[in-house]
C-alpha cells in the first residue's frame, strides 16, 4: 500500500474518531518522493504527526500541543495540568508572590509596635505575664460612713477599715479600684478627691514617721484621719464629684511598669490623670462622655460609662499629657482611630466593664448591653434579653458576665450567647447594688440594703450555684460598684497582648493595582485563649494611620489559610502597596493569676503586584 494511501486512512479514521466530522487530507506536492511523509495537525495547533513542532497528545484539542503552558489545561495529556510553569503563588500569575513573616532574624519586639508579648525560646510570640499581687483582698467603700473595708476573700473576715478623706462621715466613697500591686485607689464623691490605700497592713511604710507602723486590724479599730501608715497620699480634685476611677498600668522607658490612675468628675464632665506613686496630678482634661464609671481594656483605651447615651472611649497610649488630649471627640462613624471618641448607645447605661475578649459591657437601659468595638460598625452593640436595670457590672475569667440588679437578684450572663441567662435565686430581694470577681473566682454581690455581701460560686449550667449569704455582715450602706478585686483590671488587660508589621508588596517602586490574596500563618491555640489577626492597607506609612482595621481571622472560629483579598473586599476596602497586619494574642478563660497563653510562630500572604526593580 502506498504512503499516500496509509496517510488517507489515518485521517479517516480520526475524522470518525472526532464524531465523523470532515477533515481536510493534506496531499503530498507532485513532486514530492516516496520517503515524504506530510504533517497531520487536525486540530490546526501546529502539532501531529509528522509535524515538525512534534507529536500532538490529542490532536482534537488544539491546547493539547505536548508542551506544558501555565493556561489551566493538561497540555501533555500526562493527567496533570501547568506542572512545572505555576507562579510561585500556585497559579499562573506572573505578578504574584509569597511574603512570609518574620525572616530569620525573627520577631523583633523593639522594631515593630507590640504590647503585651514576649518571644518565647522556641521563637513564637506568647503572653508576657505581668506580675499582679494576689492577696485575695476584696475593698468594699462603705458610703454611709466615710469608710473602706479591706477584707479576705477566703475567709470573708474584715481584716481593716479606714477612713477614705478627711472629711469624716462626709467623704461619700462609692468607687474603689485595685491596682498591679494589690493597693485599692478610692473615689471621694463628697470630699472630691482620690485616696490611695496599701494593702500591706504591718507592712506599710512609715508615713507619718513616728518610728513605727500604726495600722487597722479590724472592724472596730478605725483610726482617725491622718494616724493610718496604711493611707498613703489623698489628692483633691476640686470642681466636681468624683463618680469613676480606674487604675491603669503603663510601660515606662526602660520597659518598667508603671501605674497611674484615672478619675472622672461627673457634674464638670472632667477626667485627671495622677501618679499612682505619689498622687501627683498629671493633667485634667474634658471627658468625651460624662463619667459615671470607667474601664480599660487590652490596648490601653480607657472606656467611659455615663448615665445617657453616650459611650466615651480614651486611646491612653496617644493621650499623654493635656495637649494631645484635648480635641474635639469624634462620633463612632469613621471615629476609631480618634484620640477622644464619643459613641452613641441608643438604651443608656449605668455600669461598665470589659471583658478578656475586649468587649465593653454596661448595665442600665432596659437590659445589659455588649459593645465590641473589633465588629464591623454597625453591628457592634447587643443588648442582652434579661430585662433588668442591672447598676454594678463585672465579667469573670470563665465566660460569663454578672450584673448586680438590686431587688432583681444577681444575674448571670453567658458572655458568648447573651440570650442565656439565669438569676441567682438566693439574691433575689438582697439589694446587690456592686458586684466583683475575685481572684478564686468567686463573685461578691454588695448589698446596700442588708449592709452585707452574698458570695457565689458558679457551676457549670448557667443556672447552678453555691451561694453564701449575709458575708460581711458589719458594712455600712455599701453603694459601690467597680473594680474592687483588681480582677477587671488583670482579666481585661494582663491576658492579652498584640504584634504589628508592615508588609510592602513592592520594595521597589510599584506600577499598577495591589491585590492581597490568601495568607496563611503557624500558631498554637489552646482552649480558652484566642488568636485574632487584622489588617489595614494603603499606598504610604502615613495614610495608614487614618485606614481602618478589617478582621480577617479570630481563632478558634476560624483556621489558616484565609483569605485577606475577600475580607477587604466585604469591607469596601481598596487595596494599597502596604498591608499592615496586627496580631493579637488572648487568654480569656483564668482562673486567679493562672491562665494558657497561644503561640504565633509567623505568616505568610500572597501578593500580587507588577514592581519596577530599581538598581
Amino acid at each position: 500500500m502506498s504512503r499516500t494511501r496509509v496517510l488517507s486512512l489515518l485521517l479517516l479514521s480520526l475524522s470518525s474518531a472526532c464524531g465523523g466530522r470532515e477533515v481536510p487530507i493534506p496531499v503530498a506536492p507532485r513532486d514530492a518522493g516516496p520517503d515524504l511523509f506530510v504533517c497531520a495537525d487536525v486540530d490546526g495547533d501546529g502539532y501531529g504527526v509528522g509535524c515538525a513542532a512534534g507529536p500532538d497528545c490529542d490532536d482534537t484539542n488544539a491546547a493539547q500541543t505536548g508542551v506544558e503552558v501555565c493556561d489551566g489545561v493538561d497540555n501533555d495529556c500526562d493527567a496533570t495540568v501547568d506542572e512545572g510553569v505555576l507562579s510561585a503563588c500556585g497559579d499562573c500569575d506572573s505578578n504574584c508572590r509569597p511574603v512570609g513573616f518574620p525572616g530569620a532574624d525573627g520577631f523583633d519586639l523593639a522594631a515593630d509596635p507590640s504590647e503585651g508579648l514576649v518571644v518565647d525560646d522556641t521563637g513564637a510570640l506568647a503572653l508576657e505575664r505581668q506580675t499582679f499581687v494576689s492577696n485575695h483582698l476584696i475593698w468594699i467603700a462603705n458610703t454611709g460612713q466615710g469608710t473602706v473595708s479591706k477584707v479576705d476573700t477566703r475567709t470573708f473576715e474584715e481584716l481593716a477599715r479606714y477612713y477614705t478623706g478627711p472629711a469624716g462621715l462626709l467623704n461619700d466613697p462609692s468607687r474603689t479600684s485595685v491596682g498591679l500591686g494589690g493597693d485599692v485607689y478610692i473615689g471621694n464623691r463628697g470630699q472630691m478627691s482620690v485616696t490611695k490605700i496599701s494593702s500591706l497592713g504591718d507592712a506599710c511604710p512609715d508615713t507619718n514617721g513616728d518610728g513605727r507602723i500604726t495600722t487597722s486590724h479590724g472592724t472596730s479599730e478605725l483610726l482617725p484621719w491622718g494616724d493610718d501608715d496604711c493611707v498613703l497620699w489623698n489628692t483633691p480634685l476640686l470642681g466636681g464629684l468624683t463618680r469613676a476611677i480606674a487604675a491603669h498600668v503603663e510601660r515606662g522607658p526602660d520597659g518598667e511598669l508603671v501605674e497611674y490612675v484615672w478619675a472622672g468628675t461627673y457634674d464638670t464632665s472632667e477626667m485627671s490623670k495622677l501618679d499612682g506613686t505619689t498622687g501627683a496630678l498629671l493633667f485634667r482634661i474634658p471627658a468625651p462622655a460624662q463619667p459615671y464609671g470607667f474601664a480599660f481594656d487590652g490596648r490601653q483605651n480607657l472606656w467611659i460609662a455615663s448615665l445617657g447615651n453616650v459611650l466615651g472611649r480614651v486611646d491612653t497610649t496617644r493621650c499623654v499629657d493635656a495637649a494631645s488630649c484635648v480635641v474635639t471627640p469624634c462620633r463612632e462613624a469613621g471615629g476609631d482611630d480618634c484620640v477622644l471618641q464619643s459613641i452613641d448607645i441608643p438604651d443608656g447605661m449605668y455600669g461598665i466593664t470589659v471583658d478578656a475578649r475586649q468587649r465593653v459591657w454596661l448595665g442600665g437601659g432596659t437590659s445589659p448591653k455588649r459593645y465590641d468595638p473589633l465588629a464591623p460598625p454597625g453591628t457592634r452593640l447587643r443588648t442582652t434579653l434579661t430585662s433588668i436595670f442591672v447598676h454594678g457590672i463585672a465579667a469573670d475569667g470563665i465566660g460569663n458576665i454578672w450584673g448586680a440588679g438590686m431587688d432583681q437578684g444577681l444575674v448571670r450572663i453567658d458572655a458568648e450567647d447573651p440570650s442565656r441567662f439565669a438569676i441567682v435565686p438566693a439574691t433575689v430581694g438582697s439589694s446587690p447594688k456592686g458586684v466583683a470577681v475575685d481572684d478564686d473566682g468567686k463573685v461578691w454581690a454588695i448589698n446596700q440594703a442588708n449592709d452585707d455581701a452574698t458570695v457565689v460560686v458558679p457551676g457549670a449550667a448557667i443556672d447552678e450555684f453555691t451561694v453564701w449569704t449575709a458575708v460581711v455582715p458589719v458594712l455600712v450602706q455599701p453603694y459601690t460598684y467597680s473594680d474592687m478585686t483588681g480582677q477587671q483590671l488583670r482579666i481585661a488587660t494582663s491576658l492579652t497582648g498584640y504584634y504589628r508589621h508592615v508588609v510592602d508588596a513592592c520594595p521597589g517602586a510599584p506600577e499598577g493595582p495591589t491585590s492581597w490574596r490568601t495568607m496563611t500563618f503557624d500558631a498554637d491555640v489552646p482552649d480558652g485563649t484566642s488568636l485574632t489577626i487584622r489588617v489595614r492597607t494603603a499606598d504610604t506609612r502615613a495614610a495608614l494611620m487614618a485606614q481602618p482595621w478589617v478582621r480577617v481571622a479570630e481563632v478558634p472560629s476560624d483556621a489558616s489559610p484565609v483569605e485577606v483579598g475577600a475580607a477587604l473586599t466585604a469591607a469596601g476596602v481598596t487595596p494599597g502597596a502596604l498591608l499592615e497586619v496586627s496580631v493579637e494574642l488572648g487568654s480569656w478563660r483564668s482562673r486567679g493569676a493562672s491562665y494558657s497563653t497561644p503561640r504565633f510562630r509567623g505568616f505568610q500572604v500572597e501578593v500580587s503586584k507588577q514592581c519596577v526593580i530599581i538598581g
